[in-house]
C-alpha cells in the first residue's frame, strides 16, 4: 500500500479507538431499563448462527430468557445500541453483559446468579 493510504488508515483506526475510549463502558442501568426485568436477555438476529446455538444452549440448560431481535424489535435495537455492541449475540445476566458466543462464561454467570442448577454447559 502507498504510504499516504497507510497513514490515512492508521488515523481512522486511531479516531475509532479514541471514540471508543471516550465513550467508556456501557451504562448498565440504562441497558437494564431498556432490556426489561427478565434476569437473562439475549440480543440476537434471526440470521445469526451463534444466536441459534445459544438458543439451543438455553433450552438444554432449562434457562428462561427473553430474546430481543435487532432486526425486528425496536427494543432490541435500543438495547444493542446502549450496550455498545458490535455484533450478536449479546447476553445480559443480571448486571453482567457478554458480547459474542461464550456459552461457558454465560452458563457460569447464570449458575452464579442462582438462575439454574450447576451442570456442564
Amino acid at each position: 500500500m502507498e504510504r499516504r493510504t497507510l497513514f490515512i488508515l492508521g488515523g481512522l483506526v486511531a479516531l475509532g479507538l479514541i471514540g471508543w475510549i471516550r465513550s467508556g463502558p456501557p451504562d448498565m442501568k440504562a441497558v437494564r431499563r431498556a432490556a426489561g426485568d427478565e434476569p437473562v436477555v439475549m440480543i440476537s438476529a434471526s440470521w445469526c448462527g451463534y444466536c441459534k446455538s445459544l438458543r439451543e444452549n438455553f433450552k438444554t440448560w432449562g434457562v428462561r430468557y427473553v430474546e430481543l431481535d435487532i432486526d425486528k424489535d425496536p427494543a432490541g435495537r435500543r438495547v444493542y445500541s446502549l450496550a455498545q455492541a458490535r455484533g450478536v449475540p449479546v447476553v445480559l445476566v443480571g448486571e453482567r453483559i457478554f458480547h459474542g458466543y461464550d456459552p461457558g462464561s454465560i452458563h457460569q454467570a447464570i449458575v452464579d446468579a442462582g438462575l439454574q442448577p450447576e451442570t456442564t454447559p
